[in-house]
């Protein structure tokens, strides 16, 4: 018996007679329901603001406008909660704010497609489909944090219960969408940041902007002051003279490590003989690194992908280490191992030394400290100012006013070549 496969079959045409005879018979009723409907849409769409809804609409757009036009400076205050840097000063703090960040997981298909066996004869069958293993990749947004956001003049900052720190300095923030509820971090490396919860986004974005853009001049026009906020976020609105101008104590090395130790989670140690701030990383280790290598090509490629946010994150503590500690040439070291002899990553002076992702011989091998000051004692050295005789010359061979010969010549010889 044959069986049509893409109709909807004779009791289907029949329920579809009998449903349109009865919207015929009936089409008043539906008309005027229908004219109900849309009625109440358009009073509830066109409804006029109550007196209250209107004042609350003005409140709030005086107090964006005042935070557009106010000077900035007397929103600044210390705070007691986070360790503060030289001249780092809160303008805007905000509880309950979750903390998001894209993550992807690859998950392993072991079956894609129909499959099936014809017998041909006995021990020999034919197979059709396909059974080969595949990989499916999803990215999404995953709660990362949750605490107490705190906006400064250097950082934007998630305070933790634990008395941990998420941050993201200021430099780095390329733009941000701000919502009712929170705001949405574009950074210029790393991964993106959705910050949601308690959070008055607009209010937000507002001050955030201004301390990005170094805007803290108060504007002309801005004459209205702020609402009182009772509960919820809060923009601090007063600071005395005496508390934004305090000067601070010169920041040593010892006192920048305690701070930064205060806010990590990782074991540390000061380094002062060889001028490192060293790390060691619980949740990268070199032996599940090395198996996963061996057994599973996609997982290592993925370690590899989502390890480049531990990198950047690495930078940005060498480059605060050096704004605060100008001149004084202090690196930052990763470890392995809590025992820091396994070297994951040295950077000095805004540049890696050393990154083990980039090492030919890893996850097989792996360099401590002694290792790689042998082989930077190894390698030839230049002088900065030989690479700008260099760029010298080069402008002079681009003049024709030397040979090519010549540049060469002066090449090798500047270089150690």
């Amino acid at each position: 018996m044959n069986k049509s496969s893409g109709g909807i079959g004779c009791l289907g045409f029949l329920a579809l007679a009998v449903v349109l005879g009865f919207v015929m018979e009936h089409w008043i009723w539906f008309a005027i329901g229908a004219v109900i409907i849309v009625g109440i849409i358009i009073y509830v769409v066109s409804r006029p603001e109550t007196d209250e809804q209107k004042q609350a609409k003005a409140e709030r757009a005086t107090e964006i406008q005042h935070l557009k036009q106010c000077d900035l400076t007397t929103l600044a205050v210390t705070t007691t909660d986070v360790l503060l840097k030289r001249n780092e000063f809160e303008y805007y703090r905000a509880n309950n704010v979750d903390w998001s960040e894209p993550r992807t997981h690859t998950t392993r298909v072991n079956y894609s497609g129909m499959t099936s066996s014809v017998k041909i004869m006995k021990g020999l069958y034919w197979k059709q489909g396909s059974i080969k293993p595949t990989s499916q990749k999803v990215t999404q947004n995953e709660l990362i944090h949750t605490g107490t956001l705190i906006l400064t003049n250097k950082r934007l900052i998630l305070l933790q219960s634990d008395g941990s720190v998420a941050q993201i300095t200021l430099g780095t923030i390329a733009n941000l969408v701000p919502y009712t509820n929170g705001l949405d971090i574009m950074k210029t490396r790393g991964k993106n940041v959705a910050l949601r919860g308690s959070l008055d986004g607009e209010a937000a974005g507002v001050v955030l902007t201004r301390l990005i853009t170094d805007d803290y001049a108060a504007k002309k026009t801005a004459t209205a002051t702020p609402a009182t906020v009772t509960s919820g976020p809060k923009i601090i609105t007063s600071v005395t003279e005496e508390t934004a101008s305090t000067p601070h104590e010169p920041l040593t090395a010892q006192v920048l490590f305690d701070n930064m130790a205060k806010a990590s989670t990782l074991d540390c140690q000061l380094n002062e003989k060889e001028r490192f701030f060293e790390f060691s990383l619980k949740d990268v280790v070199l032996a599940n690194i090395q198996t996963t290598y061996s057994q599973d090509c996609d997982a290592y490629a993925d370690f590899l992908s989502e390890i480049q946010e531990l990198r950047q994150s690495i930078l940005e503590n060498a480059a605060t280490i050096d704004e605060d500690l100008p001149g004084q040439g202090y690196g930052v070291r990763a470890f392995f191992d809590p025992g820091f002899n396994t070297l994951f990553a040295q950077v000095r002076q805004g540049h890696f030394d050393y990154y083990a992702p980039d090492d030919p011989q890893f996850p097989n091998a792996a360099k401590s400290p002694a290792d790689l000051t042998e082989q930077l004692d190894d390698q030839p050295k230049v002088a900065t100012n030989n690479y700008d005789e260099l760029r010298q010359l080069k402008g002079l061979l681009d003049d024709g006013i030397i040979s090519q010969t010549e540049f060469d010549a002066k090449k090798k010889q500047l270089l150690n070549l």
